[in-house]
């Protein structure tokens, strides 16, 4: 029972520092674009598990998080992880294309 215990609170703790870490890659990604975001937060869109093309499996975590522009539209914004690593942050304009950073 102990050990389910650590268990659940290393799992809680992991999670908590990648949203942190995840919030942090955000914002830097918004000034360097000149871009603002919004509410200063990031959400949970997406949790999984998925296969990397060395075939091993990790979990795979999409957050999601709005930006704007000029300060009065909002944008959608995602970030890709797997495992603890960023795989692509992904920004979409108001025409609907996607801007990629790794």
């Amino acid at each position: 029972m102990l050990v389910l215990l650590v268990f659940l609170i290393y799992i809680w703790y992991e999670t908590f520092r990648l949203r942190e870490y995840v919030l942090i890659k955000c914002k830097q990604v918004c000034r360097e674009s000149n871009l603002q975001l919004l509410d200063q937060t990031i959400a949970l869109a997406a949790l999984s598990i998925k296969k990397t093309p060395s075939g091993r499996f990790h979990l795979y975590r999409c957050y999601g998080f709005e930006f704007s522009v000029n300060g009065t539209e909002r944008l959608r914004g995602f970030v890709d992880m797997m495992g603890s690593y960023i795989s692509a942050i992904r920004l979409e304009d108001a025409e609907g294309t996607t801007i990629y950073y790794h």
